[in-house]
């Protein structure tokens, strides 16, 4: 896994984006996986453990700037993700 995936607070977006694991908290329900407009492509769900690189990404705030980040999935599928934390949890 690519070192900056380990750290807490992106575990816990990835988890609430829909990445399961043993130590999910999330019913991953409510994440959305969707191709670009127009598009046909695989929306199955990824972990962090899927990534092989990372093209950007924006080091979130609580109660504030989402944490973001883009990159290349092993299959080479491209992703987004963007994820919050408030005082009521990931969202």
């Amino acid at each position: 896994m690519i070192d900056i995936l380990d750290d807490y607070d992106w575990g816990q977006a990835f988890q609430y984006a829909g990445e399961v694991d043993e130590e999910s908290y999330y019913d991953n329900g409510e994440a959305s996986i969707s191709s670009a407009a127009g598009e046909q492509c695989d929306t199955s769900s990824f972990s962090r453990s899927d990534v092989v690189e990372i093209y950007g990404y924006q080091v979130g705030e609580n109660d504030e700037q989402n944490w973001k980040m883009a990159g290349l999935l092993c299959d080479g599928r491209h992703f987004f993700l963007s994820a919050g934390c408030d005082y009521t949890g990931w969202d």
